[in-house]
């Protein structure tokens, strides 16, 4: 039978909905399981989620933050604005983000190995690392320091934002006040009524 549906290149599957297909539509078979497999004709169910961890410190810690920062105050967006606007990332964030590590590896994406980072920075932190660059003119080492990350993690992240937001966007448009160090933002949240945490203890992320 001919099969007449349009299937469009270049569709880019993000690594989680890859391994949730892996773990749901496939059988794989004993013998060379990476090649030999048969694919189910309807998915497993998906697994109950258990119930929600307690907030370790530092992701608590990590949580105050991101929520000071991410102030209108601070932004120039409302909070559903700015939710609005990292939504509207997500697909080409994630395309782009494929083709960043498929550029590193050298091949395409393969089953993981390993243990899994602790966490994983939301595209929103990152967005809120480009906000408060471009806005407030904040370098990022510093903003990597208020988030407890490291400067490799954060910069190629804002970097990466702005090319999708381009430079003239509204959101990365320069605000009422430059300021450079964490002080200089604590003193000027301070004048809004808005108190920046302590940076959480830095630890293993994956980008």
């Amino acid at each position: 039978m001919l099969d007449g549906a349009r299937y469009p290149t270049g569709t880019q599957i993000s690594d989680e909905l890859m391994q949730d297909l892996e773990d749901r539509a496939l059988t794989r078979h004993g013998f060379r399981g990476e090649r030999n497999y048969t694919l189910l004709p309807v998915l497993r169910p998906a697994p109950e989620p258990g119930p929600e961890p307690e907030p370790a410190p530092a992701a608590a810690a990590r949580a105050a933050v991101l929520t000071a920062l991410a102030s209108p105050e601070l932004t120039g967006l409302s909070r559903p604005g700015l939710a609005a606007l990292a939504a509207s990332l997500e697909l080409p964030w994630a395309a782009a983000r494929e083709q960043r590590l498929h550029l590193d590896r050298g091949h395409s994406r393969q089953a993981r190995t390993g243990p899994a980072a602790p966490f994983r920075y939301t595209l929103e932190t990152h967005l809120l690392a480009a906000i408060c660059h471009h806005r407030l003119g904040m370098p990022y080492s510093h903003i990597a320091a208020l988030l407890g990350a490291h400067y490799s993690t954060i910069a190629p992240a804002g970097q990466a934002i702005t090319a999708l937001l381009s430079a003239g966007h509204p959101a990365l448009a320069p605000g009422p006040v430059r300021v450079r160090t964490p002080s200089d933002l604590r003193t000027y949240a301070a004048t809004a009524g808005i108190t920046i945490p302590d940076p959480p203890p830095r630890g293993r992320v994956r980008k």
